[in-house]
């Protein structure tokens, strides 16, 4: 199934960056440090074919790393945070199941983004990083709820 694009969201600093494999589970880990930007994001993700993929570590991995475990019935809904002219600021995971994981880092400051999905299901992740995570997006694809 086609997978849509949405973003990024954030700044133009850094490497590109993209995970573009279907997923059923996900584990997500935000690094971040008071007052400041998403210093990194990582992914372990369980394919279709049920074999767990890590991905590279997105930004430099300091500060205090929040991780999330997502069950494999559960499919992420909807990604929000904030951004500034230097990257992420912040960032919110919801669920199908009614959870909200964060928010993560400086949710005071910043210009808002959310990526909210009807019908479907955000899948996998792409941006850019360097010492931090500059933006970020999602692949969202339709599902039958």
């Amino acid at each position: 199934m086609q997978a849509t694009k949405v973003g990024p969201f954030g700044s133009g600093g850094g490497y590109s960056q993209d995970i573009d494999s279907d997923q059923t589970k996900l584990r997500f880990g935000a690094s971040t440090a008071p007052g400041g930007l998403i210093n990194a994001i990582s992914f372990t993700y369980e394919t279709v074919g049920n074999d767990d993929t890590m991905s590279d570590i997105w930004g430099t991995d300091k500060g205090v790393h929040n991780r999330i475990s997502i069950p494999s019935h559960v499919y992420v809904t909807r990604l929000s945070g904030k951004f500034d002219s230097n990257g992420v600021k912040s960032l919110t995971v919801f669920t199908s199941d009614g959870t909200t994981y964060g928010p993560y880092g400086d949710a005071a400051s910043g210009k808002d983004f959310d990526i909210p999905v009807v019908k479907s299901a955000i899948v996998a992740f792409f941006g850019r990083s360097g010492q931090v995570l500059h933006a970020v997006g999602a692949y969202v694809v339709p599902k039958s709820c």
